[in-house]
């Protein structure tokens, strides 16, 4: 998640896009949904959630959304 997160949140919004399009947003939720491995795993998930779903251009909702 750690890497994701540093590529994620480059200038360029196409790396985000792409790590969106793959889905991984529906995998970090699933996984959030579970009894916490520890504090450092959510915060880091948490980070890579925030990056994202930030802008300046927002991503499509298509693929935040999931469907």
């Amino acid at each position: 998640m750690w890497a994701l997160a540093n590529i994620a949140g480059e200038d360029d919004l196409t790396f985000r896009d792409t790590i969106l399009e793959e889905g991984v947003l529906q995998d970090i939720v699933r996984n959030l949904c579970r009894p916490p491995k520890r504090n450092l795993y959510t915060r880091t998930a948490v980070w890579l959630l925030s990056i994202l779903v930030r802008g300046p251009e927002y991503p499509p909702f298509e693929i935040v959304n999931g469907k």
